[in-house]
């Protein structure tokens, strides 16, 4: 049986909760400063952090590691 990294757990916890979060300040009105810098931040991390953890839990780590940083963060960086 294998062993559960809680780590990537509470990540993809944290990253699920985000997302409820953001359709939760969606549902409101977002005129306010606040609420649209929240949405904005999150929206703007939240699903590339799904790729690299589905990346992460791959089988092939290294090979995943080395695609997120060629063909992935760097261009979204840019």
């Amino acid at each position: 049986m294998k062993q559960r990294i809680l780590s990537v757990d509470f990540v993809k916890f944290i990253s699920i909760f985000l997302v409820v979060w953001c359709h939760v300040i969606e549902g409101i009105d977002t005129d306010g400063f606040w609420q649209n810098s929240v949405h904005h931040v999150i929206y703007s991390f939240h699903m590339p952090l799904f790729i690299y953890i589905s990346g992460y839990l791959s089988k092939n780590v290294n090979k995943s590691k080395k695609i997120f940083l060629k063909d992935l963060l760097i261009p979204y960086i840019f």
